[in-house]
């Protein structure tokens, strides 16, 4: 269950890195597209600025392929644990509970900071 805890937030990672647009707009489960809404918001963007996925001085054209290959392997893990065996839905399960947590906790954080004056 760990290494698929690990495997699919580094993915969702990928896949939202640089939709600044999107980041952070709401959950949304499903296996296909860009793995839903934006969890991790603009952090996760900065905090994976070096990794493989990021193409610094890399074409766009290259760019997006290397999320394509990020949405394509998430959307193929979510596939295989949402029809595997029992276990594998139960990871899944808790997954998409953590991804609603993350979801609901960003969007507080930004209301906090919206509304907030000084202190």
């Amino acid at each position: 269950m760990c290494i698929a805890n690990y495997l699919y937030w580094y993915l969702i990672i990928e896949c939202e890195e640089g939709d600044e647009s999107t980041a952070g707009t709401g959950g949304g489960g499903g296996s296909g597209g860009n793995g839903g809404g934006g969890a991790a918001g603009g952090a996760a963007t900065a905090a994976t600025a070096g990794s493989p996925g990021h193409a610094i001085g890399g074409s766009s054209e290259a760019d997006r392929r290397v999320k394509d290959m990020y949405n394509l392997v998430l959307s193929r893990l979510r596939g295989a644990l949402k029809s595997g065996p029992q276990d594998a839905r139960e990871i899944h399960s808790f997954l998409e509970r953590q991804r609603h947590f993350v979801d609901r906790l960003v969007r507080l954080i930004k209301a906090v900071h919206r509304e907030s004056g000084n202190r």
